[in-house]
């Protein structure tokens, strides 16, 4: 993360909200927010404004897509980098970043989360509010663990997947790429993708 540079969120609801708090409790420059929306733009968030996005593409500077969904997120931070503009990481200060632990560009890491020694994540992913990652975890792109996710060690999980409020993975489990974990599941062996699985143990339903 940079201080010398300004910073936009991409997004104006509430994780956008989440990640701008994590931005300014780290010290960046956040100038502002972006959006497609028209219900949005004008609008303002912690008093900072809510610009057009695609007007705001004449200039150049620092970005972080804070929007939910995994295949959005990357979608618009591609074509942010393909216009110039700096994809950015934001770490909550809070957080508990371990020894060897390798984050992806664009990633947010949120409040109280824990990120233990040997864990490796790709772009553009959310380990939001004290979700646990153990050791040498292995997440892929645009993966989202949601508020107190727990992860054992050597867990995996798949591009483009999402886990749900308070779900645990036991440890070396793997999970595939497109695979929605519904909140509260208890994941205790590997789960292919695509398909949504929940329940105790956690079983997939194919899409």
């Amino acid at each position: 993360m940079s201080k010398d540079h300004p910073l936009f969120i991409i997004g104006a609801g509430g994780h956008a909200k989440v990640v701008a708090n994590a931005a300014l409790k780290a010290g960046l420059n956040l100038e502002g927010f972006l959006s497609d929306s028209a219900d949005d733009i004008g609008k303002t968030i912690f008093n900072l404004p809510v610009r057009d996005r695609q007007s705001a593409l004449k200039r150049i500077a620092a970005f972080h897509v804070a929007i939910g969904s995994n295949n959005i997120r990357a979608h618009l931070s591609e074509e942010m980098v393909k216009a110039g503009w700096v994809c950015e990481t934001i770490i909550h200060p809070s957080a508990a970043i371990g020894c060897d632990v390798k984050i992806g560009t664009g990633t947010f890491i949120g409040p109280q989360a824990v990120l233990n020694p040997g864990a490796v994540l790709g772009n553009y992913c959310i380990i939001n509010s004290g979700a646990i990652v153990e050791h040498d975890c292995q997440i892929a792109e645009a993966v989202h663990l949601s508020p107190r996710v727990a992860l054992g060690g050597h867990v995996a999980i798949g591009e483009n997947s999402w886990v749900g409020i308070g779900a645990t993975v036991r440890d070396r489990a793997k999970i595939g790429a497109e695979v929605m974990i519904g909140a509260g599941a208890v994941v205790v062996s590997d789960i292919d993708g695509p398909g949504t699985a929940y329940g105790v143990p956690a079983k997939l339903r194919p899409c």
